[in-house]
């Protein structure tokens, strides 16, 4: 019951962070990691999974 409780908390936390756009940079930086180096327009990976993320 413990580790559910502080699990909920811990999710509870996170939401309001990024409600409040405390992770913007933090956010951007994990996006920029699937993207290839100089060019953020190109994805890193196959096709498919660009498409797939994209649904």
């Amino acid at each position: 019951m413990g580790l559910v409780a502080g699990l909920c908390l811990a999710f509870a936390y996170i939401a309001g962070a990024v409600t409040e756009g405390d992770t913007g940079s933090f956010d951007r930086r994990v996006r920029l990691l699937f993207r290839v180096p100089g060019n953020p327009a190109q994805t890193i990976g196959p096709p498919w999974l660009t498409e797939t993320m994209r649904t």
